[in-house]
């Protein structure tokens, strides 16, 4: 698996959970999520949160999906994604 990279930040290559970590190509160790720059995750996760898109509130928590999201939910979530980040940026 790959790492997922999205305007600075990146989401290891796992199935589930899902971690967002912005300002690092890659976290494999807790040493490198520390170097994860926290105050723009906390920016996109209220972008999210303005947005109906509810996510961990640390950047050191995961998010998961499950059978209840479906491809509406995740369009929107993505959606939400890309209007938050252009704050987070």
């Amino acid at each position: 698996m790959v790492a997922i990279d999205f305007v600075g930040f990146t989401i290891p290559p796992t199935q589930q959970p899902l971690c967002f970590f912005f300002g690092v190509d890659q976290v494999t160790s807790a040493e490198e999520a520390r170097r994860a720059d926290t105050d723009r995750y906390a920016t996109f996760f209220q972008g999210m949160m303005d947005r109906g898109v509810f996510l961990p509130p640390s950047a050191f928590e995961s998010a998961f999906l499950s059978d209840a999201h479906g491809e509406a939910e995740i369009d929107r979530t993505l959606e939400a994604a890309d209007e938050a980040l252009e704050g987070a940026s």
